[in-house]
């Protein structure tokens, strides 16, 4: 909890990384890590699998007219905090090794080459994530079915500040921008 990033854009419960280290130098450190163990395992209601699972999206400005806009997706802070955990308890390196190599191993005619690719993140099909994972770190099967098992909705809102509409749409592909797990997706 030291390591967090501090003032980071919240999802759609607006609780931040502040709001749990609050929890967790209160006294409800074991209460914390309860849930974060319940929800590496999956185990949560089917409500709120989709809210887990979804995010609230901010547009960037791409150019100086404002036409081209970047997406940028804020997921729920809990969600952040237990693939924080996972990755450390992984090691970063170990599991991005064994998703890539995963694919490799099942098309041999791919080349792994690592770029800053535009919207990379979205380009990538969940289908094959999940029968990377599974074959490779079941132990991450749960939590990965719980975040891209389901199609979540990104909300963001839509005119003024003043009469401004709340819209969603539907993530089906692709890991969320900021999930410390997304980049071995």
């Amino acid at each position: 909890m030291r390591n967090v990033p501090r003032a980071s854009g919240p999802g759609s419960s607006q609780w931040r990384w502040e709001h749990l280290w609050a929890v967790h130098v209160s006294g409800g450190r074991d209460a914390l890590l309860e849930v974060c163990n319940h929800l590496a395992a999956g185990c949560v209601p089917c409500g709120v699998r989709e809210w887990l699972a979804g995010a609230r999206l901010v547009a960037l400005l791409k150019d100086d007219l404002g036409v081209n806009v970047r997406p940028v997706a804020c997921g729920e802070v809990l969600r952040k905090l237990v693939a924080k955990v996972i990755c450390k308890q992984r090691g970063r390196a170990d599991l991005g090794v064994h998703v890539v190599q995963a694919a490799l191993d099942q098309h041999p005619e791919w080349v792994c080459v690592k770029a800053d690719a535009k919207n990379a993140l979205n380009a990538v099909h969940r289908e094959a994530v999940f029968e990377a994972i599974e074959r490779d770190v079941p132990k991450l099967w749960a939590w990965t079915d719980l975040c891209y098992g389901v199609e979540a909705s990104l909300g963001f809102r839509l005119g003024s500040a003043d009469g401004s509409v709340m819209r969603f749409i539907k993530s089906r592909e692709g890991a969320q921008q900021g999930d410390p797990l997304g980049r071995y997706t």
